[in-house]
C-alpha cells in the first residue's frame, strides 16, 4: 500500500452532521438486534450524511480470527476483499485509525473496531463528502462495536432460549415416552410410539428398532421401511458393521455412511439410499438387547448433538422392551399355570387312556406352544416303551406304525426311562445315542421325563424342538408338573381299563346262565313242562322277578362302567324328536300298569349338542322310575322347553313321592327306596346314578321335587352348546 500525503485533510466538518449521525445510529442500534441489519444500517447512515464513495465493515471470526466482509455500502461498494485487505491489515495491526489508498484517486480511512484492546474488525470509509474528523469516525466505530456486542449478546441469548426450548421439548417427549411405557405393556405398541416420538425431535427418513435374538438383530418396529419386518434380520456374527456398533454400547453417527467399507460391503437392501446414519445400542443393565437406528438420504444430516437425543430415546426404549418382556413372561406364566391346571382337571376326569394321552398332547402343543410332543407308555410284559400319542402323528397313523422302543436302548427316551431321571439334551448332535424319530429330522434339542408313580415307571413324556438350547429351567419345571399329573392319570386309566375289562368279563359270564335260567323258569310258569301247583308257581314267579332284576343289574353295571370310561359322543340332535320317541316307546308298559303319559313339548326348541344314545338312556330311566312308582290310574307328564342358552325337560308323575330326607341319596349307587307293601325295594339302585353321570358329562344339571303321596318331578337342564374342551 502506498502512503498518501494527505488523503483526508483535517478540515473542520460540520459538527451538526457528525452529532446527527452518532445520534441516529445510537437510536437505531438500540432497536435493531440482528447483526447484519445493524451493520447495514450503520453504513447507510454514513452514506446518507457524508455521501461516501465506498463503505465496508470487515469482521474477524471469533474462533478462527479469519477476516470476512460483513457489510458494504457507498456510491461504489467494493466487489471483494482483495482491495480492502492491505488497509484492513494495517489498521488491525496498529489498532488505530489508518489512512490509505484503496484504488487510484480513492483515499480512505481504516478505523479499528476495538473491544477493549481486542480488535474485532475494521470500518473502511473512502472519500467522504463533506469529510469528517478522525475523532468522529473513532466514536462511530465505537458505536458499531457496541452494536456488534449487543447483537452477539442477543444471538447468544436467542440460542440459549432455543436450546432451553429444545430441552423442554425433548424432556416433554421423553416424559411422554415414559407415560407410554407405564400406560401400555404391549411391546409392538410401545416400540411404534417410541419411533413416533423420536421423529418429532429428529425428523428422519427411516427408522428401525431391532431386537437381539441370539446372534441376530430382528426388526420389531420400523417407520419409512417398505419391506416386511419379518424379512429384516441381520446376523451380527457375519455383519461386521453392526457387530462393531453394538460392541461400542454407545451411539454412533456417520455423516456419510457410504464411505464406511463394512457398510458398503454388507448394506441392507432397505437402506440402499441411506447417506447419513445414527445408531444407538439398546442396553439394559449392561446387557445389549437391540439397536435403534435412524437413516437419512442427505449427507451430514445428523450431527453430534443428535447422539445424546438418540441415546436418551434408546434408554427409554430399552426399559420399555424389558418391561414389556417381563409382562409378557408373567402373562405367559399365568397362561401356563391355567393350562397345567386344566390338564390336571382333565387327567382326573378322562378315564379312557388314548383320549387322555391325546388331550394332554394337544394341550402341550397348542396351548403351551411346544413343537413336538410324544407320550410313550411302558409295557411291563415286554419291557418296551410304546408310542401312544404324538403331536404330529394322527391316531390312525400311530396305530399302523406301532412304534416301540426297547427299555434298555441307548436313546434319550430309553435312557430317561432306565435312569428314572429327566434327561435334557440342549444339542442332540452331542448325544451319542440319539437317532431321529419318524418325521423328526429337524429336531435339535430334546427333554425326556419319565412318568413315575409309587408303583414305578408307567411311561415317558418327551418334548423336542428344532431350536438348540430351547428348553429353559422354567420349561423343565412346567412339564415336570404335567408329567407328574400324567403319570398318575395313566396308572389310573390302566387300572380303570382292567376294572372295565373285569366287569365286562363277569357280565359276559353271567348273562348266558341268567338268560337260560329266566327262560327256563318262564317256560315252567307258562305250563310248558306241565301243570304247576300254585305254591310252586308263586315261588317260581319270585325267581323270575329276581332273575330279571339280576339281569338288569348286570346291564346297568356295564352301562355305568362304560359311562365312566367313555366320554359322550357329541353331535347336533333334535331333542323334541328323541323325547317323543322315548315317550311313545314307554306307552305300552304304562298301559299295562293302567297309567297314561302326556307330553307338552315346545316345537321351537333349537338343535342341541349332545350324545343321542345317552339322552335316550336318561329318558328311559326317568320314565321307567315314574311308571314303577306310580299306582294304577295315575299319570305321567313329560314337558320340554328352551331358554337363551339352555334347554329343559321334566318328567312328573302322580306317584308315591320321595321323603325329603331321602332325596339327597337317590343318585348314590345301589341306593333304593323301600315302597309301601313290598319287602324288597324295587330296581337295581343304578338307574338314577347313570342318569346323574350322563347329565354331568353333558355339563348339565338335574333336580328333584317330591313329597310323599304327591308325586315326583325330575327336571334336567342342558346347555345348547358344549364347552370347546368337551370335544
Amino acid at each position: 500500500m502506498k502512503n498518501a500525503p494527505n488523503p483526508l485533510p483535517q478540515i473542520e466538518s460540520p459538527h451538526r452532521a457528525e452529532f446527527s449521525a452518532l445520534q441516529t445510529f445510537a437510536r437505531l442500534s438500540a432497536t435493531v438486534l440482528d447483526l447484519g441489519d445493524a451493520l447495514a444500517a450503520a453504513l447507510d447512515i454514513l452514506h446518507d450524511m457524508f455521501h461516501c464513495h465506498l463503505l465496508a465493515i470487515i469482521l474477524l471470526d471469533d474462533e478462527s480470527g479469519a477476516p470476512r466482509l460483513a457489510a458494504t455500502g457507498g456510491e461504489h461498494p467494493p466487489a471483494g476483499m482483495d482491495a480492502l485487505m492491505p488497509l484492513a491489515e494495517a489498521t488491525i495491526e496498529r489498532k488505530a485509525p489508518t489512512a490509505g489508498i484503496i484504488a487510484p484517486d480513492l483515499p480512505a480511512w481504516g478505523i479499528p473496531l476495538l473491544f477493549g484492546k481486542l480488535a474485532q474488525g475494521v470500518l473502511i470509509v473512502g472519500n467522504a463528502t463533506p469529510p469528517a474528523t478522525e475523532q468522529f469516525f473513532t466514536a462511530y466505530a465505537n458505536q458499531i462495536v457496541a452494536a456488534i456486542s449487543g447483537a452477539k449478546l442477543y444471538e447468544t441469548s436467542r440460542e440459549q432460549q432455543q436450546q432451553d426450548l429444545t430441552r423442554r421439548q425433548i424432556a416433554r417427549h421423553l416424559q411422554q415416552v415414559a407415560t407410554i411405557i407405564n400406560g401400555t405393556l404391549d411391546l409392538d405398541d410401545v416400540l411404534k410410539l417410541i419411533l413416533e416420538r423420536v421423529h418429532n425431535v429428529i425428523p428422519y427418513r427411516r427408522a428401525l428398532i431391532l431386537l437381539l435374538h441370539g446372534q441376530q438383530l430382528v426388526a420389531r418396529a420400523a417407520d419409512g421401511v417398505d419391506e416386511p419386518l419379518a424379512n429384516i434380520a441381520i446376523n451380527t456374527t457375519e455383519n461386521i458393521f453392526y457387530q462393531q456398533v453394538l460392541l461400542q454400547q454407545y451411539p454412533t453417527v456417520f455423516h456419510d455412511i457410504t464411505e464406511n467399507t463394512f457398510w458398503k460391503l454388507q448394506r441392507a437392501p432397505f437402506a440402499a439410499d441411506t447417506k447419513a446414519w445414527v445408531g444407538a445400542p439398546l442396553v439394559f443393565k449392561k446387557k445389549i438387547i437391540g439397536l435403534l437406528s435412524l437413516h437419512h438420504t442427505q449427507t451430514g444430516y445428523f450431527d453430534d448433538a443428535d447422539l445424546e437425543l438418540v441415546h436418551a430415546f434408546a434408554n427409554q426404549a430399552a426399559m420399555a422392551i424389558e418391561n414389556a418382556r417381563l409382562y409378557k413372561e408373567e402373562q405367559q406364566k399365568v397362561k401356563q399355570f391355567h393350562t397345567v391346571a386344566k390338564i390336571g382337571r382333565q387327567t382326573a376326569e378322562i378315564n379312557d387312556l388314548q383320549t387322555l394321552l391325546y388331550t394332554v398332547t394337544d394341550r402341550l402343543h397348542h396351548d403351551l406352544g411346544y413343537e413336538f410332543i410324544a407320550i410313550f407308555v411302558y409295557d411291563i410284559n415286554h419291557h418296551t416303551l410304546r408310542l401312544k400319542a404324538a403331536s404330529d402323528i394322527s391316531p390312525d397313523e400311530l396305530s399302523d406304525i406301532a412304534y416301540t422302543l426297547p427299555l434298555t436302548g441307548d436313546g434319550i427316551i430309553s435312557t430317561a426311562a432306565c435312569t428314572k431321571e429327566p434327561l435334557l439334551v440342549n444339542n442332540i448332535s452331542a448325544f451319542p445315542g440319539y437317532f431321529p424319530g419318524p418325521g423328526r429330522e429337524t429336531v435339535r434339542s430334546e427333554v425326556a421325563l419319565p412318568l413315575l408313580t409309587h408303583n414305578g415307571l408307567v411311561g415317558v413324556l418327551d418334548l423336542q424342538s428344532s431350536q438348540p438350547h430351547h428348553f429353559s429351567p422354567d420349561d423343565i419345571t412346567l412339564v415336570q408338573t404335567v408329567a407328574d399329573q400324567l403319570a398318575i392319570a395313566v396308572e389310573t386309566a390302566n387300572l380303570n381299563q382292567q376294572h372295565h375289562e373285569f366287569i365286562h368279563t363277569i357280565a359276559h359270564e353271567l348273562r348266558t346262565p341268567l338268560t337260560f335260567l329266566r327262560g327256563y323258569v318262564d317256560l315252567i310258569l307258562e305250563d310248558g313242562l306241565g301243570p304247576v301247583p300254585p305254591k310252586i308257581r308263586d315261588s317260581l314267579a319270585i325267581v323270575s322277578t329276581r332273575t330279571y332284576t339280576l339281569q338288569k343289574l348286570v346291564s346297568n353295571l356295564v352301562t355305568h362302567q362304560k359311562l365312566k370310561v367313555s366320554p359322550p359322543e357329541f353331535a347336533p340332535i333334535n331333542l323334541p324328536d328323541i323325547i317323543t320317541l322315548v315317550a311313545k316307546s314307554a306307552e305300552p308298559t304304562a298301559a299295562q300298569s293302567h297309567l297314561t303319559i302326556h307330553t307338552d313339548i315346545d316345537p321351537t326348541i333349537p338343535p342341541i349338542i349332545a350324545d343321542p344314545d345317552q339322552l335316550r338312556e336318561v329318558l328311559d330311566n326317568l320314565l321307567g322310575n315314574a311308571i314303577k312308582f306310580t299306582p294304577a290310574g295315575g299319570s305321567i307328564t313329560v314337558t320340554a322347553g328352551a331358554g337363551k342358552t339352555t334347554v329343559t325337560f321334566s318328567i312328573a308323575d302322580t306317584g308315591i313321592g320321595i321323603p325329603q330326607e331321602k332325596q339327597g341319596k337317590i343318585f348314590q349307587r345301589f341306593y333304593r327306596i323301600k315302597t309301601p307293601g313290598t319287602s324288597h325295594p324295587p330296581g337295581t339302585g343304578l338307574g338314577l346314578t347313570i342318569v346323574k353321570q350322563i347329565v354331568d358329562a353333558h355339563h348339565g344339571d338335574i333336580s328333584v321335587e317330591s313329597a310323599p303321596g304327591e308325586g315326583t318331578t325330575f327336571t334336567v337342564t342342558l346347555p345348547i352348546t358344549q364347552p370347546d374342551d368337551s370335544f
